[in-house]
């Protein structure tokens, strides 16, 4: 799933909301699959920043809560004013940093991953990134039953309706309409084939 092409548009909003000049990514480990979010989402950035700052942590764990909520505070000690995650089960930590750090007055955001979070923390989660997943394998069955199945890599994103950006609601108003109208026209770009997304090339 490249959800790459998600992680893109959000870096776009983020520069283009980031009063700080500077970004923060939280990842469970230092894996290829993992650093692809965070480059695609730091190109994003640069797309709309070319000076901006992304800075990156690890909590070298795939479900600790509290050391993702740790790193987070690190980032947002540091001006971080936007936090995107690509923590797996450590996540809640990281949207908890960010809802301490708002509570004390900072204007500070975070983006959801992989599904649809904003309902984890809508008073700070901006959008998040999604993957379809179960409709990715109903697509793999149909195809299996219609003896139409290849056996070989697929690369499933935004062209196959299989990423996007949920917006959240509550917050929706407070991206400017000229950041709204590059995120949206980024990602027709990118449904349309007209636009390819830095990502790091999994071996």
């Amino acid at each position: 799933f490249l959800l790459e092409y998600g992680c893109y548009v959000l870096g776009q909003i983020a520069a283009g909301m980031s009063k700080s000049g500077m970004l923060g990514c939280v990842g469970p480990q230092k894996i290829p699959v993992i650093e692809s979010t965070f480059h695609a989402f730091a190109e994003g950035a640069r797309s709309v920043k070319k000076d901006i700052k992304v800075e990156i942590v690890w909590t070298n764990d795939w479900s600790d809560v509290a050391r993702a909520k740790e790193r987070t505070l690190i980032l947002l000690g540091q001006g971080a004013d936007f936090i995107f995650h690509n923590a797996n089960d450590g996540a809640p930590g990281v949207f908890q940093a960010v809802r301490e750090k708002k509570k004390q007055g900072a204007e500070v955001y975070a983006f959801g991953s992989n599904a649809d979070q904003n309902a984890m923390a809508d008073e700070v989660i901006l959008a998040s990134a999604v993957l379809d997943i179960p409709a990715a394998f109903l697509s793999v069955a149909r195809k299996v039953k219609e003896k139409q199945f290849k056996s070989e890599p697929q690369f499933l994103g935004m062209p196959q309706g299989l990423v996007w950006i949920e917006y959240n609601k509550k917050l929706e108003g407070k991206i400017p309409a000229s950041v709204r109208a590059l995120a949206d026209e980024t990602a027709e770009k990118i449904k349309k084939g007209e636009f390819k997304v830095p990502r790091v090339e999994l071996k």
